[in-house]
C-alpha cells in the first residue's frame, strides 16, 4: 500500500493469502488497487500465483516461496501415539487459530490419542491462552501445548516428531 500511495513509478509487492482472498469490501478494494499498481507481482506459493490471476486477469505473478529450508525441515518418523498435530502460524487474527481451538472443544472423550502444538508466538497469544484454560474440557486442554516463539531448531524438533503440519 505504502508503494502504491508514494507515487512510485515501480515498486514490488508480495502476496500473502490474506491479500488474495481478503474477506471485506474494503479489503478487496484496497488490495485490487494495489496490484493493479505493482510491478513485479509476487506471490507465496502456486495456488496464490494462479488464485492471483484469476482475480486478475492478464496479470503476471511469480510464485516466490519464502524462507524454508527443505534439506533441513524434513519429517521424521513420530512415534506412533499420540498423533501429533503441529501447528506453526502466528498466533494473530489473520490466521484465526481460535477456529482450531472451537474445534478442539467440541471434541468429546475419544480413544484416539492426540495432541496439538502451537509453536509461535503473537499479539493474541495470551488471549488464547486464556480462551483455551477457561473453554477446553480438562482432557481436551491437556493435549494442547502452546509454547509462544521457538527457534529453528526447536521447531525442527516438533516437525520431526508430529504427524500433522498446519501453517
Amino acid at each position: 500500500l505504502a508503494g502504491a500511495l508514494s507515487g512510485a513509478k515501480r515498486f514490488a509487492i508480495y502476496l500473502v493469502g490474506s491479500d488474495v482472498s481478503a474477506l471485506s469490501v474494503v479489503e478487496r478494494v484496497v488490495s485490487d488497487w494495489v496490484v493493479r499498481r505493482a510491478h513485479p507481482v509476487f506471490a507465496n506459493g502456486d495456488s496464490l500465483a494462479v488464485a492471483a490471476g484469476r482475480r486478475h486477469p492478464g496479470l503476471k505473478v511469480t510464485s516466490l516461496l519464502l524462507g524454508v529450508d527443505a534439506a533441513r525441515f524434513q519429517p521424521g518418523a513420530p512415534a506412533a501415539e499420540p498423533v501429533r498435530v503441529l501447528c506453526a502460524r502466528g498466533v494473530h487474527p489473520v490466521y484465526n487459530n481460535e477456529q482450531i481451538l472451537c474445534a478442539l472443544a467440541e471434541l468429546g472423550e475419544g480413544e484416539l490419542n492426540w495432541e496439538i502444538v502451537f509453536t509461535a508466538g503473537g499479539d493474541q497469544l495470551p488471549s488464547s491462552l486464556a480462551w483455551a484454560d477457561e473453554n477446553l474440557p480438562p482432557d481436551v486442554r491437556r493435549r494442547v501445548r502452546f509454547l509462544g516463539g521457538i527457534g529453528q531448531d526447536e521447531l525442527l524438533l516438533e516437525l520431526q516428531t508430529s504427524h500433522v503440519f498446519l501453517s
